[in-house]
């Protein structure tokens, strides 16, 4: 393996591990976004049913 093939694969690794921790960063976010709008539009069926 030359030099410039394992700068490359060094770069390509610490792209994916950056990555990976962004990723790791919004999906619980994501997650709770969701539950928040699915557990919203649970009420507002209540709401109306409710009437």
């Amino acid at each position: 393996m030359d030099e410039k093939t394992f700068n490359k694969t060094i770069g390509y690794a610490i792209a994916i591990i950056i990555g990976y921790h962004i990723i790791g960063v919004f999906i619980p976010m994501l997650t709770w976004g969701v539950i928040g709008l699915v557990a919203f539009r649970i009420y507002q069926e209540y709401q109306k049913h409710k009437k």
